[in-house]
């Protein structure tokens, strides 16, 4: 079987290819195989295939020529009378010899390629230290930074206590549990961060133009085009003036409105007066409550999450407080002096006996959550209940001389005090 005879231009594509391999060709002839390896109409990919097996090939050859024939014909070729031949000078070259040279002629001016590479690498060097400065004056004049106007508690950022008037920058800075820091920024927005459930710390970073939320609650009074980045959304204030909170815990959003409007990107939702949006989706922010009773969202569907903090000030061992919930089955929680009861549907469901003396006031909070489980807190002890449906409300029942300061009851995050 005889082999196929090769195309002319594969036949050339390797003798430009053996020609690269022995340092032969011309300036012209090495853009010729250039042009012939990035031709765009399919056939550079072929003419690479035949340019890499010629180049292997002559590889070969040459690797496997032994020394004794390369140093025999350089010792012929040295004794030659002649060597005015193209191809022994170029030969005489490759094995380390040198034709002897008539005059010595002038250094021929840089080839035009060299020229213009020498020209790109400049302009790129130009252009790199332009976009350094660029970056440098944008850094300068864009860079995050806002100053500590408030503190409560304690603070830090890079491992540094903060202090009223400190000015803050990009690293990440922390507010210890129970604590609060108010920040300021140069277009008048203010942001007071604090740890929601006040159990942990609350970690932010500044941003130019805005917040950063990881954990904790920030309550905002801030000018259009601020913006709070949190885990799953990001809110950003479309109107001056704006006043909005927002949460995060274990990486669970929420944003509420109290005035203004602000644009959750999330659910494309403009969120305005009494708005707020959450893990599950957007809900009303309202809420109203005394000092027996609350109610949240009123003719709306109720938030998923909630909370409740109170404080129980006993003033003798037979006075009962008693919270009923507003859901289906019926859940109740009963208190007495260093005690608490939960009852679901009338059947008990666990009994917490609390340390220390009785008559010490008793903190509670409740929240509840994914519209799925109801918590509570009362001082160090804790229990979860599961729910089979939201709770939309609480009513206090108070048997005796027992006081209940109710300091908050509503969906997260927690309302900006007007």
């Amino acid at each position: 079987m005889t082999e196929p005879t090769p195309s002319p231009l594969d036949a050339r594509i390797a003798e430009l290819a053996t020609g690269f391999a022995l340092g032969d060709l011309a300036e012209g002839e090495l853009r010729e195989l250039y042009d012939l390896l990035r031709n765009d109409d399919g056939s550079g990919a072929h003419a690479a295939r035949i340019a890499w097996e010629t180049l292997g090939t002559v590889t070969d050859i040459r690797s496997q020529v032994s020394s004794t024939f390369q140093d025999t014909l350089a010792h012929r070729l040295s004794h030659e009378t002649s060597r005015s031949g193209g191809f022994t000078a170029r030969l005489l070259g490759r094995l380390g010899f040198r034709a002897p040279t008539l005059h010595p002629v002038e250094a021929p001016p840089a080839p035009v390629k060299l020229r213009i590479a020498l020209w790109l690498l400049i302009a790129a060097g130009l252009g790199a230290i332009l976009t350094g400065v660029i970056a440098l004056i944008w850094t300068q004049t864009h860079r995050a930074r806002a100053t500590v106007t408030g503190l409560h508690g304690s603070a830090a950022i890079g491992g540094q206590a903060l202090t009223p008037g400190a000015e803050v920058d990009h690293r990440s800075l922390v507010v210890k549990a129970g604590g609060n820091l108010t920040l300021a920024w140069d277009d008048g927005s203010i942001a007071t961060i604090t740890s929601g459930d006040h159990d942990s710390e609350a970690v932010a970073t500044v941003r130019s133009n805005g917040l950063a939320l990881l954990r904790g609650q920030v309550a905002i009074h801030g000018r259009s085009g601020f913006t709070v980045v949190l885990p799953d959304r990001t809110g950003q204030i479309t109107q001056d003036d704006t006043q909005f909170a927002a949460e995060v815990l274990a990486q669970r959003s929420f944003i509420g409105v109290t005035r203004g409007a602000v644009h959750d990107d999330k659910y494309k939702k403009l969120l305005q007066q009494h708005d707020g949006t959450g893990p599950h989706g957007p809900f009303r922010w309202q809420w109203s409550w005394d000092e027996n009773s609350g109610t949240l969202a009123s003719g709306n569907d109720s938030p998923s999450d909630w909370r409740y903090t109170g404080v129980i000030a006993w003033s003798d061992l037979n006075d009962v407080v008693r919270f009923t919930c507003t859901t289906t089955p019926l859940i109740e929680l009963k208190a007495i002096p260093g005690q608490l009861m939960v009852s679901v549907d009338g059947k008990e469901h666990q009994r917490l006996i609390l340390p220390g003396s009785p008559l010490l006031a008793t903190p509670l909070a409740l929240r509840q959550q994914d519209h799925s489980t109801l918590m509570v807190a009362v001082g160090e002890l804790a229990l979860t209940i599961p729910l089979s449906a939201s709770i939309t409300g609480y009513h206090v029942n108070i048997m005796g001389k027992a006081r209940v300061q109710t300091t908050s009851f509503h969906p997260l995050p927690t309302p900006i005090k007007k």
